[in-house]
């Protein structure tokens, strides 16, 4: 067992030697994974499912909120 001192998160993914690993609560807040005897490499990865679809979002709002500043800026320069 490997201990991870660590907060215990929902979107904290675990790999073991590359392949998927199930992540345990340790002593209720901490993390930890299964592992071989011997040497292995562990790795913890946070993914938020929806942080693309975020960032997505956030671009396309920039830009139309942009564009639309733009588009009233010239319409009163031209006296509308």
């Amino acid at each position: 067992m490997f201990f991870w001192a660590d907060c215990h998160f929902l979107f904290w993914k675990a790999w073991v030697n590359g392949n998927p690993a199930r992540i345990y609560k340790a002593f209720d807040v901490f993390k930890a994974v299964v592992v071989p005897s011997g040497h292995s490499t562990v790795v913890f990865r946070f993914e938020l499912p929806f942080l693309a679809i975020t960032i997505i979002s956030s671009h396309v709002m920039f830009w139309l909120t942009l564009a639309v500043c733009i588009l009233n800026s010239a319409k009163y320069r031209n006296g509308f």
